[in-house]
C-alpha cells in the first residue's frame, strides 16, 4: 500500500513540475501576443492590433484550457477520463466555431487573426527557451535559503 501512496505522490510531482512549465509557456504566449498587438498598432492600425489581439487571446485560452484538461485527465481514472477526452473535443470545436464566427461577422481580419494565434508556438518555444527552472529546483532553492545565488544551469 505504501508503493500505491508513493507511486501517487511522485505522479502528483510531475503534474505540478508539468503546470509550472505551462504556467511559463501561458506568460510568454501572452506576452508575445501582447507585442504583436503593440506593433500593429504601431505599424498598422487598431483593427490589426485588436485583430492580433483577440488571436492571442485565443491562444492564451486555448493553452489554459489545455492545461485544465491535461491535469484532470491525468490525475484521474477510469470514466472519468473518457468525459475529459470528450471536453477536450468540446474545446476544439467551440475554438473553431468561435474563429468561424469572428471571420464570418468580419469582427477582426483573418492575417492579424492569425498572426496572433501564432503566438501559441512561438510562446512555447520561447518558454522552452527561457529555461523554466523545475519544481523541485525551486522548492530546494527555497528550503535552502539561497535563493539570491541560485544558479539555474547548476545540476544538483
Amino acid at each position: 500500500m505504501a508503493t500505491v501512496i508513493q507511486a501517487s505522490d511522485s505522479q502528483g510531482k510531475e503534474l505540478a513540475e508539468a503546470g509550472a512549465q505551462v504556467d511559463v509557456a501561458l506568460v510568454a504566449v501572452g506576452g508575445f501576443g501582447l507585442m504583436a498587438s503593440l506593433v500593429g498598432a504601431l505599424g498598422w492600425d487598431w483593427h490589426v492590433a485588436v485583430g492580433v489581439g483577440v488571436g492571442s487571446g485565443l491562444a492564451v485560452a486555448n493553452l489554459w484550457l489545455l492545461k485544465r484538461l491535461a491535469r484532470a485527465f491525468f490525475s484521474r481514472g477510469g470514466s472519468s477520463r473518457v468525459l475529459w477526452g470528450l471536453l477536450g473535443v468540446f474545446k476544439f470545436v467551440g475554438l473553431m466555431v468561435g474563429v468561424g464566427l469572428l471571420l464570418r461577422h468580419d469582427i477582426v481580419g483573418p492575417l492579424p487573426l492569425i498572426v496572433g494565434y501564432g503566438a501559441l508556438p512561438f510562446g512555447i518555444t520561447l518558454s522552452n527557451f527561457l529555461g523554466a527552472r523545475s519544481q523541485a529546483d525551486v522548492m530546494e532553492c527555497h528550503e535552502s535559503g539561497s535563493c539570491d545565488s541560485f544558479d539555474s544551469t547548476k545540476k544538483g
